[in-house]
């Protein structure tokens, strides 16, 4: 807004007619006094690149200040809106939680007015970018912000324990301080939180009730950015979320180059594996030493199994999205005859019950899972919990190993391969 200001001087009319008479014309400005005023007033220049250290000095309206800008390819949970000196992050958290609004984000650029939170942005959280220190609480988000080259300014972290090595060290040393949320919002220690004072919290959603904890870091005056990452519903829509990490710190130009050909290769790979003909069928099952199972009729998971040319005996593209609760009795009916099982399991924590060595991927050692033997783990933490979400192409080079080796020759498994049973 500008706001014009006029001086006025007040008097009787024969002082008026004085002044009118006597007052000699301005003269022209001396190109001194022009190159001072210009000095001291800069002109507004377009940036070349997004802003990523400092404010705007001189704001002018009909300037983008995002030149670099992120196009979602995958995704179908989150919506990036640019204008010339804001953005707008929409994540979809209605199509995850029924009856949950919709989570915008306005994020701008520093050194520029934010729009009115009106409309479509009423209740709309507001960030200025770009943003440098930062929290977070889960470690899929971490291997984004890693690999972004963010984590310098990282003050809080889920996990006590984490990849990669330098990140442990600086939780050791308390400068990266936990805050107890990894599985949920609600789990936050706030005053740990609050204490380390971060420019924005980047904060996964697993559940409806993790939103009160967005609420709670509002009332300390922190900004929240949520995710979704780990509850994507497309393989290739995980892995894009490293787009949204990026936008606080205005570093789409690094997301760009840190998803490079991620997305394309894993899209090459899916097309050649779908196509080989007498493909076997699978089943995903992931079952906890008490029988109780997650499996995947419809979502990523689903997706994942038919990109690496295997046949789904559960698929159902109408079911909901995301895995679903059935008992181990209930995956033995449906994929007692599967040709291959897949799963994802914590140390210790998979089904070998009874009925496991029913299973035909049980007696022809077609069980993939993260837990395989040369697969990357430390400190109880596979790496496919780590950075599986960011590196979708690595995961499916994983399964087609095992099913189309022919495919994907002197492959080194990262995050799945063949996984022993007891008895097997």
């Amino acid at each position: 807004m500008v706001v014009a200001i006029a001086f006025v001087a007040c008097g009787d009319d024969s002082d008026d007619e004085a002044t009118a008479t006597s007052t000699p014309a301005p003269s022209e400005p001396t190109a001194t006094a022009t190159a001072e005023a210009t000095a001291t007033t800069p002109a507004a220049e377009a940036p070349t690149t997004n802003i990523t250290e400092g404010c705007v000095e001189s704001y002018d309206s009909e300037i983008d200040y995002f030149p670099d800008k992120i196009t979602v390819e995958e995704a179908t949970d989150f919506e990036i809106q640019y204008e010339n000196n804001y953005k707008v992050l929409t994540v979809r958290t209605d199509l995850k939680f029924e009856g949950m609004a919709p989570q915008v984000v306005v994020m701008v650029q520093c050194g520029t007015p934010a729009p009115e939170l009106t409309g479509d942005l009423a209740d709309a959280t507001l960030i200025e970018v770009p943003a440098t220190t930062f929290g977070l609480n889960r470690n899929d988000d971490l291997a984004s912000a890693v690999a972004l080259g963010l984590t310098d300014n990282l003050v809080t972290h889920g996990f006590p324990s984490v990849f990669p090595e330098d990140i442990d060290a600086r939780i050791e040393a308390g400068e990266i301080v936990p805050n107890g949320a990894a599985f949920g919002a609600q789990n936050m220690d706030f005053e740990a939180v609050a204490a380390q004072d971060p420019d924005v919290m980047l904060l996964f959603l697993s559940s409806e009730a993790a939103l009160a904890g967005v609420e709670q870091l509002a009332e300390l005056g922190i900004p929240t950015v949520p995710t979704l990452t780990s509850g994507a519903t497309t393989v290739l829509g995980r892995a894009e979320w490293a787009k949204v990490i990026a936008l606080p710190f205005n570093q789409e130009v690094r997301a760009n180059e840190v998803l490079g050909n991620v997305l394309d290769d894993y899209r090459e790979l899916a097309a050649q594996a779908s196509a080989q003909a007498d493909q076997p069928t699978v089943i995903f099952a992931q079952c906890g030493t008490n029988g109780e199972c997650t499996v995947a009729r419809n979502g990523w998971q689903a997706e994942m199994l038919e990109d690496a040319g295997l046949v789904n005996v559960i698929a159902d593209p109408t079911a909901p999205l995301g895995l679903e609760r059935w008992s181990i009795e209930q995956v033995f009916e449906a994929g007692a005859e599967a040709d291959w099982l897949v799963s994802f399991s914590w140390p210790g924590e998979k089904y070998t019950g009874p009925l496991m060595p029913s299973f035909r991927a049980f007696q022809e050692n077609q069980i993939i899972s993260n837990d395989a033997e040369g697969v990357s783990v430390r400190d109880g933490v596979y790496e496919y919990f780590y950075s599986g979400a960011l590196r979708p192409d690595v995961l499916l080079q994983d399964i087609v190993a095992q099913v189309y080796p022919e495919l994907v020759p002197d492959h080194t498994l990262t995050y799945m391969g063949i996984s022993p049973f007891p008895g097997q």
